[in-house]
């Protein structure tokens, strides 16, 4: 029902919304930005929404049925953890009909209010300690059919818990912002991409191709299978753990930022110095390939006689 990917066709304090014009046309902005940011860019320059925490956030048409079975997601970058920092939430009267968050504590949370009241108990799940400057990936899921919220962070289920009560927020979606007692607030400094929202319960499966495309996942897993037989201790080491971990866990080995080497060129140049030091080699042939090639270890000549 919406998907918001601040990208380069919007223009002045428009967003579009992807999904389709039945959910409402768009948002706006206001003072927000889109600059050249994104979680994972591989084809040039792609786009992100730059928010400055005093303020900013995008107020949507979007009305997400907080009484049934729901999904939202958002990549999401925090400045710095020094301050409670909402990713999405949906307008009630006075408090949030849910919120997607990093807590000043510095834990990311999926939550819902048990009522539309100030001062309000919330049904909440927590995840794992917020990295400032990484993008991170977030869902959180109200299944109404058993009555219980999960939160998944980088495609990975972190946690569940029952819904105490439930009741529809009627306002739009907001992205960069929650309400408390009846005040807009918990702006977020950072940088927000590629929020979805759908009617229905995501599970796990049906999450993982919005944090790494299934394409993408296989070609990193070739890629690294690679460095695994062509490398040296240290890259051995970097792409055994890659390919034992999640998807996000390939993709963040791998992905190369800008003029930002992946680790497993950095391993590389480790393996590379480890060998200039430690062994007492009489000759080699050869020399390193450019950052990234498969042949960045050097090749050993054994001393002659």
């Amino acid at each position: 029902m919406a998907h918001f990917a601040f990208t380069q066709d919007e223009t002045g304090g428009a967003v579009r919304n992807w999904a389709g014009y039945e959910y409402g046309i768009g948002a706006s902005r206001g003072d927000a930005s889109v600059i050249e940011e994104s979680p994972f860019p591989r084809f040039g320059p792609e786009k992100s929404l730059r928010l400055d925490g005093s303020g900013d956030h995008v107020s949507t048409e979007v009305v997400v049925p907080t009484d049934k079975s729901f999904t939202v997601a958002a990549w999401a970058r925090l400045d710095a953890v020094d301050r409670t920092s909402s990713v999405l939430s949906q307008d009630g009267m006075r408090v949030s009909g849910f919120s997607l968050k990093a807590q000043k504590n510095g834990a990311w949370e999926f939550g819902i209010p048990q009522a539309d009241a100030e001062n309000v108990a919330w049904d909440v799940v927590r995840g794992p300690t917020v990295a400032a400057n990484r993008w991170t990936h977030l869902a959180g899921v109200y299944d109404a059919a058993v009555n219980e919220l999960r939160f998944y962070v980088n495609g990975s289920l972190v946690g569940k818990t029952k819904r105490t009560s439930t009741w529809k927020a009627s306002g739009g979606l907001q992205i960069g912002r929650g309400m408390w007692n009846g005040i807009e607030g918990d702006h977020l400094a950072g940088g927000i991409d590629e929020v979805h929202a759908w009617t229905g319960a995501r599970d796990e499966a049906g999450l993982a191709d919005y944090v790494v495309p299934a394409a993408q996942s296989r070609e990193d897993r070739c890629n690294i299978g690679h460095w695994l037989h062509a490398g040296g201790p240290q890259v051995k080491a970097a792409a055994s753990a890659a390919l034992a971990g999640t998807d996000y866990d390939r993709r963040l080995t791998y992905q190369q930022i800008g003029g930002t080497q992946h680790q497993l060129t950095y391993a590389s140049f480790k393996d590379q110095e480890d060998y200039r030091v430690a062994l007492p080699i009489r000759g080699l042939e050869g020399s390193p390939r450019k950052a990234g090639g498969l042949g960045s270890r050097l090749r050993l000549v054994p001393p002659g006689p």
